[in-house]
């Protein structure tokens, strides 16, 4: 969202929603505000229940709820009315996390604030959230920091804050511009809700399916076999990658993609970016593409599919699956299973599982084709979660 604001501040008049005309101009938050910008109490003292909330900088790292908030008494308060916010003000941080800042919820009726935290009180010739949002683009953050002082700690004073210019046109458009940035806001947490929801139901299904609480059935109706339990070493090979190779011109230079921890992502998904290429080697096991791969050495778990024919190295040990086992099963077994086989890694400096353990594991294994309607399911679940992260 504040890339888009950005770039609407960057091509005024070139981009703007139809009908307004006119330059935009600069106004300091001195200047649009209808309240002087001040910072809240200096000493809150010990929490008291049913007193006056306040917010401090940390608060802001989170949506600002009351329930979460802290409370002074009522007569530290009373000596600083003059910094209550009320809904719509915008709380700004002075310290610690300079620069963030939220818009007081309607839940809030009136809360106080810290020494740390300032009010931007808006006036009604200014849109609040435009105000708000325009404090979270580049340019002015980067203004905000160059003017931070402070050796113990560092902090913006008021005095800065109150000079900060802010580029606006006419209240009309700077509404018509919150209200476009508050609907992508809306689609952007709506995107968010859905896909933190399909990853909890994609969490829940695979207990299920994996525990057999839930089962496919065949094709004509009746149930598939018992599952059976097998080692990974007994469904296909396991191949430890090598030492880091050298920078010798013979094995660099080719297109062979050399596979690192690295080149797995936080979700488990290998990453196509990887600049490392070397030659075909006898001394190197090639693997060929679908192969899974998986890290023992470190960040133990990590783990993907490759793509094309590969090499890894030494931290990873990659399965290749025998003729009757879907790759794709066998790579969400062991996704599944990676918190218990966390649990087994050695005690040592550097968290370890060699090739024999790992060999070791054990994996629910049912028929050939329950493996594939389970894996299936399964990957167009993660390609409707990929859908909507994507959108």
């Amino acid at each position: 969202m504040n890339e888009v604001m950005e770039k609407v501040q960057r091509q005024v008049p070139t981009l703007r929603f139809p009908g307004y005309k006119g330059a935009w101009k600069n106004v300091s938050l001195e200047n649009a505000t209808g309240k002087t910008i001040s910072y809240g109490i200096v000493q809150a003292g010990e929490h008291v229940e049913g007193g006056m909330p306040y917010i401090k900088s940390i608060d802001l790292n989170e949506e600002l709820s009351l329930d979460r908030l802290q409370r002074t008494s009522m007569e530290i308060a009373h000596k600083y009315r003059r910094s209550e916010v009320v809904p719509g003000d915008i709380v700004f941080s002075l310290r610690g996390n300079i620069g963030v800042s939220q818009i007081v919820p309607s839940t809030i009726e009136v809360a106080n604030l810290t020494q740390g935290t300032a009010r931007i009180s808006v006036s009604n010739e200014h849109s609040n959230v435009f105000v708000q949002t325009a404090l979270q683009t580049e340019k002015i953050i980067k203004h905000v920091l160059a003017v931070m002082k402070g050796s113990t700690f560092q902090e913006i004073s008021l005095g800065d804050l109150r000079q900060v210019e802010i580029h606006a046109p006419t209240l009309p458009e700077q509404q018509k511009i919150a209200a476009f940035l508050g609907a992508v806001d809306r689609k952007i947490q709506h995107l968010e809700r859905k896909q933190a929801l399909l990853e909890q139901y994609k969490k829940g299904v695979v207990q299920q399916l994996f525990s057999q609480e839930l089962r496919f059935k065949r094709k004509d109706g009746g149930d598939f076999a018992e599952w059976e339990e097998k080692r990974l070493g007994d469904v296909g090979d396991i191949i430890t990658g090598k030492t880091p190779l050298t920078a010798e011109a013979d094995l660099w230079g080719g297109d062979i993609q050399f596979i690192t921890p690295t080149d797995i992502n936080e979700n488990n998904k290998y990453q196509h970016t990887t600049q490392r290429y070397v030659q075909p080697h006898v001394k190197l096991k090639l693997l060929p593409a679908n192969s899974i791969v998986y890290t023992c050495i470190a960040s133990i778990g990590k783990m993907a599919m490759t793509v094309h024919p590969a090499i890894t190295n030494q931290q990873i040990n990659a399965v290749v699956p025998s003729k009757g086992y879907s790759r794709e099963f066998i790579y969400y077994a062991l996704l599944h299973l990676t918190p218990s086989i966390k649990a087994t890694q050695a005690n040592t400096t550097l968290p370890i599982i060699n090739k024999t353990e790992f060999c070791k594991i054990l994996l629910p294994i049912p028929s050939l084709e329950e493996q594939s309607r389970i894996a299936g399911f399964l990957m167009a679940l993660d390609a409707k979660v990929a859908g909507v992260a994507q959108a």
